[in-house]
């Protein structure tokens, strides 16, 4: 006979494996900006539940805004709270730019973080919800990101064989030179 504790036990665990969680997309890193979406409010995270990605080298994120002033975000890296999108300087109606890159240049919140290589999840929380002229709140909005890698810079390798090879020409020489001058060979 299964006692009461044990049953549950095995209804949470039951439920817990049936339960669906939001999925996560896998971004992959250099591969330009990356749309999200949000719906809800305040508090409201990506629609579907974040990115994860691979990094093989340092790289640095970058989240903006899009569409229409007034939203920041939190960003999230594997769970944990990192830091907030800039401070919305005026909440105005903008729906026609091109893109990411315009929308930072005309003062979207945004921010750029760096990143360790390792494995990564990435989402954003609405912080600030931007508003209608009306006064009214978005109900929903996006925004976007993305990882740019920069590989660590080591020293450029044919400049070392350049130099070894300068410094062996010259011992030659020297070398050869004072061998000349044992054997009093005179050109």
């Amino acid at each position: 006979m299964i006692g009461k504790a044990s049953q549950l036990i095995f209804a949470a665990t039951l439920f817990g494996m049936t339960s669906v969680a939001n999925a996560s997309a896998i971004y992959i890193s250099d591969s330009g900006w990356q749309l999200f979406d949000w719906a809800g409010g305040v508090g409201a995270s990506t629609s579907i539940g974040g990115f994860n990605l691979e990094l093989s080298d340092e790289a640095s994120l970058t989240v903006v805004d899009a569409f229409a002033f007034g939203d920041e975000f939190e960003i999230w890296i594997n769970g944990i709270f990192n830091s907030l999108t800039s401070d919305v300087i005026t909440h105005r109606d903008i729906y026609a730019f091109s893109g990411a890159e315009e929308a930072i240049a005309l003062g979207f919140s945004h921010r750029t973080v760096s990143l360790d290589p390792g494995s990564y999840h990435l989402d954003f929380k609405l912080f600030q919800d931007g508003q209608y002229a009306n006064g009214d709140y978005y109900l929903d909005g996006s925004g976007y990101f993305r990882v740019d890698s920069f590989p660590v810079s080591v020293s450029e390798p044919p400049m070392f064989g350049l130099f070894f090879l300068l410094v062996a020409y010259v011992l030659i020489r020297k070398y050869s030179k004072d061998e000349q001058s044992n054997y009093g060979y005179q050109p």
